[in-house]
């Protein structure tokens, strides 16, 4: 068989090699023989080459020497070939991921050993900082398949040394739109990004001209690091007036995850809750950004509240949600909430409850509102307004008797539901 390899007709080597390709566990002196097809200045030759000896399970060492040796050839055809086997071996020892690597600044037209030492190295699951650094040089290349060659090996990686991943963040700057993204998702992998890389991807955000996937992305991205510096808070601030309503929102999603937010921001953000064109969705995002800060301003609660009268459903939730996390809301505010008690839906008396259950001292008109309650149809409802009640340090007479008059009725109506006893034995 291994002289079939070696046959002029080119029907009786090709019927060798069909069958050859079929075994996995080739003896070594055919494998030689095979090695030999690779030094063909014939391509079909040295690509049936390749195939063969990718197809074996292992391969000795002896051929695996020989084709590091075959990197140093100084015809381009062989030296691709041999890099084209080694990439499929999913664990390449040090010493050839070092020859490899070195493949990465041949200079050879259309970048072919290039191209192929990265898609040998992108399939390594830990490189060697001597790969980071081969790949960095192809970034610089203006030539495209190389910078791409180099982004496929990169954006594999989750732990890339700083001195690369600077290299990589300046090309934030170039004027393609696929090496941009390309770079925002290798820069989407790192958990933690210097602060001058994060600077750079403010820079990039102020480009009104730059793509917006790529900007959506940037911002997603900085989303992912813990704290983020006021400057950069204040450029995704302004991209609040984006036109792009997915920009908008991971913009909200950002600030969200910020536990303060200077008085600039707020204002930014009460602006945008006032301008009545804004996309409701990220209005709702907006009201709950608001929510989440651990003190929130009472002209920002006053803001807040308005929406209480939204027509939009979700919007009005939103509100709710927020206002009911706060234990002293303003006179004016609560005034407006006691309309919701009076309210013919259950949900919306239900929810003016949920707003007035952290107020420790409600006027007594309110606190009169909501004990009228505990006659509620609902069984929710009169729960929730005893919760309320409960947090009045001295509940009128009247109320008391209402409190009194629920909790016989309770025990009458449900003696074994110990659970609804329980929950009203504090009252």
């Amino acid at each position: 068989m291994a002289a079939s390899l070696r046959e002029q007709n080119r029907a009786v080597w090709r019927v060798a090699v069909e069958v050859l390709l079929q075994q996995s566990a080739l003896p070594e002196v055919i494998l030689r023989h095979v090695m030999a097809m690779l030094k063909d200045r014939d391509g079909i030759m040295r690509g049936a080459a390749v195939e063969l000896l990718c197809g074996q399970t292992v391969l000795p060492e002896s051929i695996i020497r020989h084709l590091v040796i075959l990197l140093k050839q100084w015809d381009e055809n062989v030296r691709t070939v041999a890099v084209e086997v080694l990439i499929r071996k999913l664990a390449l020892p040090d010493e050839v991921l070092q020859y490899v690597a070195a493949s990465l600044k041949d200079r050879d037209e259309f970048v072919r050993i290039q191209w192929s030492a990265t898609q040998g190295l992108s399939w390594q699951s830990v490189l060697l900082e001597h790969n980071f650094q081969g790949a960095a040089t192809l970034l610089k290349y203006r030539d495209g398949d190389a910078r791409s060659a180099a982004i496929n090996v990169l954006s594999r990686q989750s732990a890339i040394p700083e001195s690369t991943i600077q290299d990589i963040a300046v090309l934030l700057r170039d004027d393609d739109w696929r090496v941009q993204w390309a770079v925002v998702q290798i820069l989407n992998r790192q958990s933690i990004l210097p602060k001058n890389i994060l600077q750079d991807m403010a820079v990039f955000l102020k480009n009104v001209n730059g793509d917006w996937h790529v900007q959506r992305t940037v911002v997603q991205v900085l989303g992912r690091q813990l704290i983020l510096p006021e400057e950069i808070l204040r450029v995704l601030a302004t991209l609040l007036w984006h036109w792009d309503a997915d920009i908008q929102k991971a913009v909200v999603d950002v600030l969200g995850q910020q536990s303060f937010l200077p008085t600039d921001i707020f204002e930014e953000l009460r602006a945008f809750l006032r301008d009545k064109d804004s996309d409701p969705r990220i209005k709702r995002a907006v009201v709950q950004v608001l929510g989440r800060q651990s003190v929130m301003p009472e002209s920002v609660i006053q803001d807040v509240a308005a929406f209480l009268k939204d027509h939009n459903k979700d919007i009005q939730r939103a509100a709710i949600e927020v206002l009911g996390r706060q234990s002293a809301l303003p006179k004016d505010v609560i005034q407006d909430v006691t309309a919701f008690l009076k309210h013919y839906d259950d949900d919306v008396r239900w929810s003016g409850l949920h707003l007035l259950r952290r107020q420790l001292v409600l006027p007594e008109a309110v606190i009169r509102d909501v004990a009228a309650l505990l006659k509620d149809q609902k069984y929710d409802i009169q729960r929730a307004a005893v919760i309320v009640l409960d947090r009045q340090p001295g509940l009128p007479e009247d109320a008391v008797r209402r409190v009194a008059t629920l909790l016989k009725r309770e025990k009458k109506n449900h003696p074994g539901h110990s659970n609804r006893q329980q929950h009203f034995s504090y009252v």
